[in-house]
């Protein structure tokens, strides 16, 4: 796939990037500086570029890195990671395994 098909709203221009990958981006978000309703469930989501929205939200601290996926009706719950990198790429398996197994 190439660079081009990914899109991002430039309204997250505005938020601070926490990740940038081709597909995936996460960006910090809270009270002050909201993305929809998401602040509420967590200080940061993950967007992904290919179907241009929220796949994942969660809570980084210091320690850890915790979430789940923000399509998800029944609350797909992320496995922890050590930091945003290796949290996006655990993010990204449950996406694609979530869609596998339910979508087709």
């Amino acid at each position: 796939m190439s660079k081009s098909q990914y899109s991002f709203p430039k309204v997250l221009d505005e938020l601070k990037c926490l990740y940038k990958g081709r597909r995936y981006r996460a960006y910090a978000v809270s009270r002050e500086t909201p993305f929809d309703h998401y602040h509420e469930s967590g200080n940061f989501i993950i967007y992904d570029g290919l179907y241009d929205g929220v796949s994942a939200v969660g809570t980084a601290t210091e320690e850890k890195v915790v979430g789940e996926l923000a399509f998800s009706h029944v609350g797909i719950e992320i496995p922890e990671a050590q930091n945003m990198r290796e949290f996006v790429k655990a993010a990204s398996k449950e996406q694609e395994d979530y869609h596998r197994t339910t979508v087709g």
